[in-house]
């Protein structure tokens, strides 16, 4: 059952056989795939479906569709963001995987450039899949982070997810990159910060044999912020670069060559 509009029914189709039975392309009055399944018992296969109920001739005998009947990768039923401390957990429900390939999870601080930070493979399938991935690798604190899902098919043909945001309101000091590392001696060595509030800090160097080897006190302020270390030129090998504030404590593994 191909090209017909199924509307106004409480029942659009049943199949009491054990065979499924094969209704795609076809117009049921609604392009949310949960209300169209609830419309539905038996063995159906409805997806792909149309998108418009729009009648293309009507003079023409029977139900000629303005749009065509394309498959999709991925039916997405929902994707939730959770902020888990310094990491944000990615959750996402499909059904109605035709073809499907992988997901790409790309994310954005700025809402216009996104870049791909994941990829997770397809179940595949028509009954519900759960998916989970979590970013551990952010640098932007008390900010909104964007997120959204490339969801690939087969052929290489793909649809992207709405975009979702959620924001990390951490109580500290974070450092949440450290770049170059690893860092040439005399140069300087760039770390990224978040601070809740005006925070106190000490930051020291400690070689392999554990010595501490360079040592600095630094006040830094609220919110999310670049700060620049002169490394001495008489440092090389590798260091444990040690972040202290009231009860915080970070040690970040940095080379110097």
């Amino acid at each position: 059952a191909y090209f017909n509009s199924i509307v106004g029914n409480t029942v659009s189709i049943g199949n009491a056989n054990a065979a499924n039975f094969e209704a795609t392309c076809n117009w049921f009055g609604t392009t949310v795939s949960t209300d169209i399944a609830a419309t539905i018992t038996g063995n159906v296969t409805f997806v792909p479906f149309l998108t418009d109920g729009t009648d293309a001739d009507l003079v023409e005998d029977g139900f000629q569709p303005l749009t065509t009947c394309t498959v999709v990768p991925v039916n997405l039923l929902s994707f939730e963001l959770y902020a888990q401390q310094k990491n944000v957990h990615l959750q996402w429900k499909t059904n109605a995987e035709i073809n499907s390939s992988h997901f790409i999870i790309q994310r954005s601080y700025d809402h216009v450039q996104f870049q791909n930070i994941g990829r997770v493979a397809a179940s595949g399938g028509t009954s519900e899949n759960m998916y989970s991935f979590t970013d551990d690798q952010i640098n932007q604190f008390g900010k909104p982070i964007f997120y959204r899902l490339q969801m690939v098919d087969m052929d290489g043909t793909f649809k992207r997810s709405a975009i979702r945001s959620v924001q990390i309101n951490a109580q500290g000091l974070y450092v949440l990159q450290v770049f170059p590392n690893p860092v040439k001696r005399g140069n300087d060595v760039q770390l990224k910060l978040y601070a809740d509030k005006l925070r106190k800090a000490e930051l020291s160097l400690i070689n392999s044999a554990g010595q501490m080897v360079w040592f600095k006190k630094m006040n830094f302020g609220k919110g999310n912020q670049d700060v620049r270390l002169s490394i001495p030129s008489t440092l090389s090998g590798s260091y444990i670069l040690k972040i202290r504030s009231e009860n915080d404590q970070q040690n970040i593994s940095l080379f110097v060559h």
